[in-house]
């Protein structure tokens, strides 16, 4: 995603002169990006323990308030799939008992331009850049990713652990990234941001389903364990001793 192009051939030329050993965060960026004649590394982005500390608090409760809270959490941009959130909350406005947040890193004023001639469903809040991401984690029932699979590949997805470890099942992107982070029907979803309908479906199968979503919020907890800090202290160490 690096631009210009030039920049990026730069950049690629100085690593391929001048490293020993590489680390990329996916084995998806590994294969897109590989260097010949050089030792390759996978290591996962991981969660400080103070932020697992904190969530490891906080009990899934499916409905917060009778409500069944979808939230996402991105930038601004089209590509992350700002306009598919709303045609999917759109899609739900009927269901009065599931509501959604998005929480953008951007300033009030480049949301109130953006979404000025733009027809917000009554089921959303949207809020603009926050410190403090834990009140809103914190009362999610379900966590969405809609980077776009043809415009923006994830290349790994830290939003997704953190939502897990607060034991909130995801519905993330099949490409990039995500797919080595959530395992299909076990602690979340993957689905394209394209496929609003089915995104949309999925919401409300699971809004629900309370025990589908307890054992998804189950499993998601331990699988976000594989990105703790530990671990990723450990793979680091590995690779400079190597």
């Amino acid at each position: 995603s690096i631009k210009p192009n030039i920049l990026k051939k730069f950049l690629r030329y100085v690593v391929s002169k001048t490293a020993s050993k590489i680390i990329f965060v996916s084995n998806d960026l590994a294969s897109k990006e590989a260097f010949e004649n050089k030792n390759t590394y996978i290591v996962h982005n991981a969660l400080e323990n103070s932020f697992l500390q904190i969530a490891s608090k906080y009990e899934y409760k499916f409905l917060y308030d009778e409500k069944f809270i979808v939230t996402m959490i991105c930038s601004l941009k089209e590509y992350k799939g700002v306009p598919e959130f709303i045609t999917i909350a759109s899609n739900l406005v009927s269901q009065s008992h599931i509501s959604f947040r998005l929480i953008l890193n951007a300033e009030q004023s480049e949301i109130n331009n953006y979404f000025e001639n733009k027809n917000i469903p009554s089921n959303i809040e949207i809020f603009s850049k926050q410190k403090d991401l834990e009140p809103f984690y914190s009362k999610s029932s379900l966590v969405l990713n809609l980077s776009r699979v043809d415009q923006w590949v994830e290349t790994f997805g830290l939003t997704i652990i953190e939502a897990m470890a607060y034991g909130i099942p995801v519905i993330v992107p099949p490409v990039g990234g995500p797919i080595e982070i959530v395992s299909e029907g076990k602690d979340g979803f993957l689905i394209s941001s394209y496929e609003t309908d089915t995104v949309s479906k999925k919401i409300l199968e699971l809004s629900q389903n309370k025990d589908l979503c307890m054992d998804l919020s189950n499993n998601a907890r331990k699988k976000v364990l594989e990105f703790s800090e530990d671990k990723f202290l450990e793979k680091i160490e590995k690779v400079v001793s190597e």
